[in-house]
């Protein structure tokens, strides 16, 4: 089975919410922390671009509050 392209994950270190496309290392583009997509939280993925980046706003909005 293939993995989803599209995955909309939070920066542990900084919270802030993005659509990654990696697949085995993450680096926070806000604060530059590294790690492994395995150790993330990974809210929504999809093979959709603009469908998570839809996914990803609301989640920013609903975090902020």
């Amino acid at each position: 089975m293939r993995s989803l392209k599209y995955k909309v994950v939070v920066c542990p270190s900084c919270n802030n919410v993005q659509v990654i496309v990696a697949k085995k290392n993450f680096k926070c583009k806000f604060c530059g922390f590294k790690t492994e997509v395995a150790n993330l939280r990974i809210f929504f993925s999809t093979n959709n671009a603009s469908e998570a980046g839809i996914v990803a706003r609301n989640l920013k909005f609903k975090l902020k509050r």
